[in-house]
């Protein structure tokens, strides 16, 4: 069969293949570039997104964001009641006094000792009293703290030590009774209104930032070359977003056996949100290429061919091409500009001799 094949080819090229006796209408190959385009389907990821939670059962008492709303970091999201908090806080300064209380009754101690009215095992008692009292503040701020950090309130021991230094745990709780936001970003879900309560751990809602864009584009391993060079972009509501591949990233994804491939860019303004599937086109750099009429080129078990005047003959000729664009397609290789193709009733020409040719292998 090969040996049959062979002479088939042989006979092709050099006899057959040129069309006799009748002329056909042609269109000259024109000079020009081509950039390959590319599209696939890419996730948006934000550059940071946090679902904000209460550490403690809450009471509402004001909102001042909607769904939607940009805010900046720091910025107070809504003020609440807590008994959770008010207890943390009076724990905290409860263990702060007692500490006070241990080290003063260290000075009489060491001064009992001095007079001889007590005993060194009196001082090293009063010593483990006052090691247990500082242990216990120290959890005590530790669990305050966390909470206000939850909270987004990042207040320093020495802020909150001053403010109990002439309030109440309670004043100071009112103070510290708010939720802000940890990062700059939008507001999503519908925020909790006044006199409502919020379990613990319970989503109040979701805060992203997107004003940098992530996309994460799935291709196979042998279209890596193609995307490696030229230009991504996104094209939404007539806006053209351009990407650049972040150095590193294209990791294999287990599950499908395609390289995932992370882009950056700038995001225009509710343009996108966090998991969105969005289509991702890329144009390859420019190269040269001869233009032809969509109707010269035949595709043929994956292989395309057109047919060429040479002389008063016609010759099938094999081509590489690329995508069709406004009625004509680029020719990588097999011809050159100027050469004269047949752009009408070429596949039934080629589709004429082809059958009688190849008859045996096809």
């Amino acid at each position: 069969m090969n040996k049959c094949l062979f002479f088939i080819l042989i006979f092709f090229w050099f006899s057959a293949g040129h069309l006799y006796g009748e002329t056909y209408p042609v269109a000259p190959a024109r000079q020009g570039q081509w950039q390959q385009e590319i599209t696939a389907f890419g996730r948006i990821k934000a550059l940071a997104e946090s679902t904000l939670t209460m550490p403690f059962a809450v009471k509402i008492t004001r909102t001042t964001i909607q769904s939607g709303q940009k805010v900046s970091p720091k910025q107070m999201l809504l003020r609440f009641q807590s008994p959770a908090l008010i207890k943390d806080i009076s724990a905290y300064a409860n263990s702060q006094k007692l500490v006070l209380l241990e080290k003063r009754q260290q000075k009489i101690l060491r001064r009992g000792i001095r007079e001889h009215t007590l005993t060194r095992r009196d001082l090293i008692s009063g010593r483990k009293q006052v090691v247990t009292s500082t242990a216990e503040l120290e959890r005590s701020w530790d669990q305050l703290h966390t909470d206000l950090i939850q909270l987004g309130n990042d207040v320093t021991r020495i802020q909150v030590d001053a403010l109990l230094a002439d309030k109440t745990p309670r004043a100071v709780a009112d103070i510290l009774s708010t939720l802000r936001a940890p990062f700059a970003g939008t507001i999503l879900g519908i925020p909790p209104v006044a006199g409502q309560w919020i379990q613990a751990n319970t989503p109040v809602f979701r805060l992203e930032d997107l004003h940098r864009l992530y996309v994460t584009v799935a291709v196979s391993e042998n279209m890596l070359t193609d995307w490696a060079t030229g230009e991504t972009l996104i094209q939404k509501k007539g806006r053209c977003i351009r990407l650049h591949q972040v150095p590193g990233t294209a990791r294999m994804d287990s599950s499908s056996g395609l390289r995932l491939l992370v882009f950056t860019g700038d995001s225009p303004k509710d343009f996108f949100a966090d998991g969105q599937w969005v289509p991702v086109q890329h144009r390859g750099p420019a190269r040269p290429v001869v233009w032809i009429p969509e109707t010269a080129v035949v595709g043929r078990n994956n292989t395309t061919w057109c047919i060429v005047r040479n002389n008063q003959s016609y010759v099938v000729t094999r081509i590489a091409v690329g995508t069709e664009k406004n009625g004509e397609i680029p020719v990588l290789s097999g011809i050159k500009a100027g050469q004269q193709v047949v752009y009408e009733n070429a596949y039934e020409l080629l589709y004429r001799d082809l059958k009688n040719l190849i008859k045996f292998v096809d």
